[in-house]
């Protein structure tokens, strides 16, 4: 084995120990809360426009977030990233559109997602622009209502999958998941806080090689909702750690807007940008629309 492969190898099991040691502790710590009950009034999951809009920073989705509760209907997103290096003639643009289903069956929701996207870049020398597809995801999460402070808590954990051999890629094949333990919590009527901690991971094979990379995962979202409840509005925090070095990626800060149009239709935007970090994408946006199911 190559020192380089050994250094990927470190850093992998870095990250992957960062972000799931918060995850375990996250949902040991909150075990011991108090159980929901029948007669304890509205729960943390009384409208799907206060969940965090999922924003995610590396190009398949692999990192978006979501909050606690299970939200089965059907979804269609679009999504954009851009990187720009002025001094460097370096430019990057990235667009992408998901489909995803989302159902209940004995009590967890499964989902199954296919996405498309088209890539521009541009340097001093040349310009090229590349679209692909996949790859195909799959998925399920789990949780339980609780109180805390007699309010209602819900507790979650999720995981999704990235198929290998669903997505183009030039000689290779690639695989890769996330696992989040979530918390929503509505403290107030209007007001609802949202939290995940977690880890992401790919392995990536090729005929000459195979690499890594895992990162730790931790986000907080903060929503009110608006206009009788059919408007709400939310800032969150998201960091990720490990997946570009070890150490900090980003530290990234998003604004996003949860619609009630009619008949379950919803629609909800959300825009971030890094602060700190490493992270290579300047700028990131996603703008969705949802048409929900009740869950059983």
């Amino acid at each position: 084995m190559t020192a380089r492969r050994r250094d990927r190898g470190r850093r992998a099991a870095i990250a992957l120990a960062a972000g799931l040691a918060p995850t375990l502790a996250l949902t040991l710590a909150l075990t011991g809360v108090g159980r929901a009950r029948a007669d304890d009034g509205p729960t943390a999951c009384a409208t799907p426009l206060a969940d965090p809009v999922a924003l995610p920073w590396r190009t398949t989705g692999l990192d978006a977030g979501r909050g606690a509760c299970l939200r089965p209907g059907v979804a269609l997103a679009f999504g954009g990233r851009a990187l720009i290096d002025t001094p460097g003639f370096y430019g990057s643009l990235g667009a992408d559109a998901e489909v995803s289903a989302r159902f209940t069956l004995g009590g967890i929701e499964w989902l199954a997602a296919a996405r498309g996207s088209i890539g521009f870049v541009q340097n001093a020398v040349l310009k090229a622009t590349e679209p692909g597809y996949g790859p195909l995801t799959i998925g399920a999460t789990v949780g339980r209502d609780r109180r805390w402070r007699d309010r209602p808590l819900r507790l979650g954990l999720t995981a999704r999958v990235e198929l290998p051999a669903t997505e183009r890629r030039l000689g290779s094949t690639r695989l890769g998941g996330q696992l989040a333990a979530l918390v929503t919590w509505r403290p107030t009527s209007r007001w609802y806080l949202h939290a995940r901690l977690g880890v992401i991971g790919e392995r990536t094979w090729s005929a000459l090689d195979a690499s890594g990379r895992a990162g730790g995962l931790i986000g907080g979202d903060v929503a009110r909702g608006l206009g009788g409840g059919r408007l709400f509005v939310g800032l969150g925090v998201d960091a990720q750690l490990g997946w570009y070095r070890v150490g900090l990626d980003h530290l990234a800060a998003r604004v996003g807007v949860g619609v009630a149009i009619a008949g379950g239709w919803r629609t909800s935007l959300a825009v971030g940008m890094p602060v700190v970090g490493a992270e290579r994408t300047d700028l990131a946006f996603v703008v969705a629309v949802t048409r929900g199911t009740r869950a059983p």
